[in-house]
Parts: structure tokens; C-alpha cells; sequence
């Protein structure tokens, strides 16, 4: 976030007990770190190179949600 990878931005969620204000992060499409357009194998490629170490463990948990 401090290196403009990620926008904060305020949103409105629903929840049990009404709506409430959240802050999200969303990928900053402009940014050069941004990869668009990326087939499923590519992601898993890089998930898988190691280089987003605490990312690729998320890897698994996602796929079987």
C-alpha cells in the first residue's frame, strides 16, 4: 500500500446487522506491478514460483473453498 500497489477505498457491506462502512483495498490497475489478463495456469505458475511467499500459501486454501 505505501508503494501505490493498492488503493484504500471505502465501501458500504452488508451484514446480519445492517450496513456498515469498510475499507478494501483494491489493485491499483495503473501500477507497474499490475499483470492483466492472466490465464489460470499463469497464476498458478506464479503462486507457485515461490515469489509471493505468504501469497502461495493461500493458494490451496482458495482452490478448495
Amino acid at each position: 500500500m505505501i508503494t501505490g500497489t493498492y488503493n484504500a477505498t471505502w465501501v458500504t457491506v452488508v451484514t446480519e446487522d445492517g450496513p456498515l462502512p469498510a475499507i478494501t483495498f483494491l489493485a491499483n490497475r495503473y501500477h507497474p506491478h499490475y499483470l492483466d489478463k492472466q490465464s489460470d495456469d499463469e497464476i498458478v505458475k506464479t503462486y507457485n514460483s515461490g515469489r509471493l511467499s505468504r501469497s502461495s500459501t493461500q493458494l490451496p486454501k482458495t482452490i478448495n473453498m
